[in-house]
């Protein structure tokens, strides 16, 4: 569980902040410096773990400083930008998620006697991992919990 996104989120909050006031100060620069010199080290690592095979979870420090919740897909798609194939992306959100906490009998994936947790997006995540974004539909042990209604735009991320 390397929570890569909260460094992108940092990274990101740090330029918003000098785009909005016309430019970083030396303090600022020096941050911005470290936080990326120390995202791309991190995302050696995973690249590298995840090469001699070590099983990958995506998790999150969500929500903790610039990373707002709601925005758990971001830290798959920060571990596909680390090196792992958009395949193993989707586990380390799923089958690898619920055998790191001990749910691997019961969650992770879709079979029979398992519970029917299931997103629904539009498109297709194994071509374009970030329709992940793109939620339909949720279900929670096979009940509907959220539908997207029409009209609207963003992502719903509460659970009822």
């Amino acid at each position: 569980n390397p929570t890569l996104h909260i460094k992108i989120a940092g990274i990101e909050d740090i330029k918003k902040r000098g785009y909005k006031k016309g430019g970083l100060s030396r303090l600022e620069i020096l941050q911005l410096d470290n936080a990326t010199r120390s995202l791309e080290n991190s995302l050696e690592t995973v690249n590298r773990f995840s090469k001699i095979g070590v099983k990958m979870m995506a998790g999150s420090d969500s929500p903790w400083g610039a990373y707002p919740p709601g925005e758990f897909v971001k830290e798959i798609l920060a571990l596909n930008r680390a090196g792992l194939s958009i395949y193993e992306s989707l586990l380390t959100g799923t089958k690898h998620a619920a055998h790191s906490i001990g749910k691997g009998h019961v969650s992770g994936i879709l079979n029979v006697g398992r519970n029917a947790d299931v997103l629904i997006v539009k498109g297709n995540p194994l071509i374009n991992l970030s329709d992940l974004s793109n939620v339909k539909q949720v279900y929670k042990k096979g009940i509907p919990q959220y539908k997207k209604s029409k009209g609207y735009s963003g992502i719903h991320t509460e659970i009822k």
